[in-house]
């Protein structure tokens, strides 16, 4: 009998603000009501960025004072401190990525999808690079893959600007969710007006929930 293992994450604030200047706030509503939702649509951009990195990169933190920010645990921190697969290499080869596929696998995880920067795609472009062959009438150079293929099954190759290079992680996100706080999703909220400028804040407050990250992976290539 394998015994249910409790994983508890902590909510973390995303905040940004907005100031329109009394110059534009005395110009017609129509105008001041266009640069306003230009200024909430830039930051509400900026803040959905720092969510998707902390669902990747954070690294868990609960006060027990207010003295200091909850942050939330991202995908990387759940995978490395509850007992997922972690492998380093000093090199990227073909063979040890397969090995690092046949230790999720034989976890009975999902190998389906792979996340990792666009600069480490480099390492699975140049794997059996000496035998493409292009036609000298082609229109087009370059070369892009888009799964890796192996006896484990076929493993969708995506990338995202916001992993570091030369890691890889396979995760089924399917088991990923990133959910608000009850009522506090992405908002604005006007806030006094002070000195010559009226001021409002974008406030949301969210969690990542990661089902099974014992059956995810991390990949590292040192070299």
């Amino acid at each position: 009998y394998n015994p249910t293992i409790e994983r508890e994450n902590v909510t973390q604030i995303f905040k940004d603000y907005v100031k329109i200047s009394g110059t534009q706030d005395a110009v017609r509503n129509k105008v001041r009501g266009r640069v306003l939702a230009r200024e909430i649509d830039n930051k509400m951009q900026r803040l959905r960025v720092m969510l998707e990195r902390a669902s990747w990169l954070g690294v868990k933190v609960k006060p027990t004072t207010n003295a200091g920010p909850r942050l939330m645990g991202g995908i990387d921190y759940f995978i490395v401190n509850s007992d997922g697969v972690v492998a380093t290499t000093s090199t990227f080869s073909e063979a040890n990525f397969k090995a690092f596929l046949k230790e999720i696998y034989d976890r009975r995880g999902s190998i389906a999808e792979a996340w990792m920067n666009a600069v480490t795609m480099d390492k699975f472009i140049a794997l059996n690079a000496s035998s493409v062959r292009t036609d000298q009438s082609a229109d087009q150079v370059g070369r892009n893959v888009n799964s890796f293929v192996s006896q484990y099954g076929e493993t969708i190759l995506n990338t995202s600007p916001d992993l570091p290079p030369n890691v890889i992680y396979v995760v089924d996100t399917a088991n990923v969710k990133i959910r608000p706080l009850v009522n506090r999703q992405f908002q604005f909220e006007e806030l006094a007006k002070t000195g010559d400028s009226t001021k409002g804040q974008l406030i949301g407050e969210y969690t990542l929930e990661f089902n099974n990250p014992d059956l995810a992976g991390k990949f590292v290539i040192t070299g």
